[in-house]
């Protein structure tokens, strides 16, 4: 059963074994307390198993042992065995004192849940209503069972394997943080306060529902005083705050506000070059900024702050003038607060007091609005998920935002034509301009090949909101797809007058000079980047992109503008556009001069196409050597596989939605194990 919706509901069919019929009956009567749709009862995993084949049962809930001495391990092990039946089934067991040695195995081999021997149906029922109410909070099935598999550890003060399974799984979830809680409750336990305080204190967001637990570690297993947990920063670990202001009232008005919070940082700037200089090297929790203060603006400073990575801190614009293209803009950057000059002592304090908390839990359908967006620029597409299911049980929910959240979600999950036709429906439902709907539809037209209609799109919106350096750096790349290299000049030109040395600037012109040729500028521009990856991947994407839609000789000018800018650390890369151009030219009846950038290809060594690029290159030597002309149909090599694109070639490990509980996912120690 992959999803646990129908065992919190109670729309699930159960099977019931036990040891003693009268065992049977109390596990019954519980269900049956719990209304639970359908319980049927079978003597023996002999018969359930039966049951289990004709689809007749998804719930087994059952002692260690039936009646004969067969035991649960050996049916699941029947189970998981069968692909046809694993994932169709959860797992409960009912463990007598006696039998908890088996429980690790259990979980190695799928279970869901465990529960404390009882011949109470009323102690039953009310094991499985807090199962019930568990899946409210954790909804993933792996993360689900090692609630259960925890508490086990915990009675056993297994604390070590804590650590370890919870390690184990932040290799599969790295952004559960309730996992490095687990862990940090089990260093202190170990008495390791040290490392519990250490990973404490290196916590920069939490969801709603761990604030109250990052409390508690604090003041009950660190043992701290009750009195820091009364100021706000404290108790939601915010310790930086940047402050960027000209004016030395408000500043030190700031400040002492931020002092009483609890933030034990203040970095404080007077103007938004100096604030630039340390967002790029430093991190913080919290950001106030004047709009209009001098060097670097407050827009482009902000810019800056997301280009840099901080999706999710808070930022409250302090300002006396903002005009309607500065409003769209503070929403296109999650600004939560703006606060109109004279600052009011109690109006900053309330405001600041609010974005903190919204911050860190949320009680506002608006919030969730922003912690959605926040969660999708991170990449952080579960995490996204899981807050728009929160956010849609809002009354007071914004019914066009939804939609658009919706969409956005659907568009990360690469499901384009279902983005936009939602989008489309969205437009049509709304009032006047919706830049952000219009946005989105972009995207989704780009990642279809309608370029034309996106470049018209963002034209508009571009217009709309003309400081946003992200879309006019997106609309220059457009323009290059469409091949209007003065459009994209036009475009960039005017990224440039806003904040030359912004990240995505510079990217851009990177791009615009590769496509145009001048690579030794392209080449001086990428030494300033921290990463290049982002430009040899959409200059090799765009060539795959040309090829494959016929435009032959602009895709092999651009593959070879591409090959000439890839630095020489950048061996893979080199490889596959080498391969790619390769490829394209003996496509394009060029077989000789094909084969020379496919040797160069295999020369480079180890590769995503290394096996590829070897084969096809011996074809070719079979080809010269009768003196035959090698032809290759459009979208193969003859062995398979096409042009690769960049990007799509990710070396970690994909993890699919739905693992079978913890399945696999444990390291028992082979001294827990026990014979079936």
């Amino acid at each position: 059963m992959q999803d646990l919706s129908a065992l919190q509901s109670g729309t699930v069919t159960v099977g019931v074994v036990a040891q003693t019929e009268i065992k049977r009956r109390q596990m019954v009567d519980g269900m049956n307390l719990r209304q639970i749709r359908e319980v049927k009862w079978y003597k023996s995993f002999d018969d359930l198993f039966a049951a289990i084949e004709k689809s007749e049962v998804e719930w087994v809930f059952a002692t260690y042992r039936d009646e004969s001495g067969q035991t649960l391990s050996a049916l699941m092990d029947k189970i998981t065995a069968d692909p046809a039946l694993k994932n169709r089934i959860c797992f409960s067991c009912m463990v007598k004192d006696a039998d908890y040695g088996v429980i690790p195995e259990l979980f190695d081999r799928g279970l869901m849940s465990w529960h404390e021997n009882t011949d109470a149906p009323d102690e039953i029922a009310q094991a499985i209503y807090k199962l019930q109410k568990l899946i409210d909070q954790v909804r993933n099935p792996i993360l689900f069972a090692f609630h259960f598999y925890r508490h086990y550890l915990k009675t056993k003060s297994d604390w070590e394997l804590i650590i370890d399974t919870a390690e184990n799984l932040l290799k599969k979830f790295p952004h559960e943080l309730s996992l490095r809680l687990h862990q940090i409750e089990a260093y202190a336990k170990l008495g390791k306060q040290d490392v519990a305080k250490s990973m404490l204190e290196q916590f920069d967001f939490f969801d709603p529902e761990l604030a109250a637990q990052v409390v508690q570690l604090r003041s009950q297993v660190l043992q701290e005083s009750d009195n820091a947990h009364k100021l706000l920063a404290v108790q939601y670990q915010m310790r930086t705050a940047l402050v960027v202001d000209p004016f030395p009232d408000s500043s030190t008005q700031i400040q002492t506000m931020l002092r009483e919070f609890g933030f034990r940082n203040l970095q404080v700037f007077t103007n938004g070059d100096q604030a630039a200089q340390f967002v790029s090297r430093q991190s913080f929790d919290l950001a106030i900024i004047e709009w209009q203060c001098p060097g670097l603006g407050g827009p482009f400073l902000i810019q800056r702050i997301r280009q840099a990575g901080f999706m999710d801190v808070p930022i409250i614009v302090v300002t006396s003038v903002l005009d309607r293209a500065d409003t769209q803009l503070v929403k296109d950057m999650g600004v939560a607060q703006v606060l109109k000059r004279p600052l009011k002592p109690q109006q900053l304090t309330m405001a600041t007091a609010w974005t903190i908390t919204q911050t860190r839990v949320p009680t506002e359908a608006t919030s969730y609005e922003r912690k959605v967006q926040e969660y999708l620029n991170k990449g952080d597409l579960e995490k996204a998920k899981g807050m728009f299911r929160t956010y849609v049980t809002f009354d007071t929910r914004d019914p066009l935002k939804e939609k658009y959240l919706k969409a956005s979600i659907l568009y990360q999950e690469k499901r384009y034509e279902e983005a936009k036709a939602l989008l489309i429906e969205t437009t049509h439902s709304s009032r006047g301009d919706n830049i952000h709907v219009a946005a989105m539809l972009a995207r989704c037209l780009i990642q279809l090949g309608e370029f034309q209609t996106a470049l018209a799109l963002l034209k508009k919106v571009t217009a709309l909101s003309p400081k946003n350096i992200e879309r006019l750096c997106t609309l220059s790349q457009l323009a290059l797809q469409t091949k209007d290299v003065k459009a994209a000049e036009n475009c960039l030109a005017a990224a440039e007058a806003l904040d030359p040395d912004s990240r995505q600037v510079v990217e851009t012109q990177a791009k615009v000079a590769t496509f145009t040729g001048n690579t030794q500028r392209a080449m001086e521009l990428m030494k300033n980047l921290p990463n290049v990856e982002d430009v040899i991947v959409y200059m090799n994407n765009m060539a795959v992109t040309f090829v494959k839609t016929g435009e032959m000789q602009e895709g092999l000018k651009l593959y070879r503008n591409c090959l000439r800018v890839i630095p020489d650390t950048h061996t893979e890369r080199q490889a596959i556009v080498a391969y790619n151009l390769g490829l394209a030219l003996v496509r394009n009846e060029d077989m000789h001069e094909g084969a020379v950038f496919i040797k160069q290809a295999v020369d480079l060594g180890p590769s995503p196409v290394f096996a590829r690029a070897e084969s096809l290159y011996k074809r070719i030597l079979e080809a010269k050597k009768v003196g035959a002309t090698l032809r290759l149909k459009s979208g193969t090599n003859g062995q398979g596989g096409g042009e690769a694109y960049l990007g799509d070639l990710a070396t970690e490990e994909s993890i699919p939605e739905f693992q079978y509980f913890l399945l696999g996912l444990l390291q028992i120690p082979q001294s827990n194990q026990q014979a079936s």
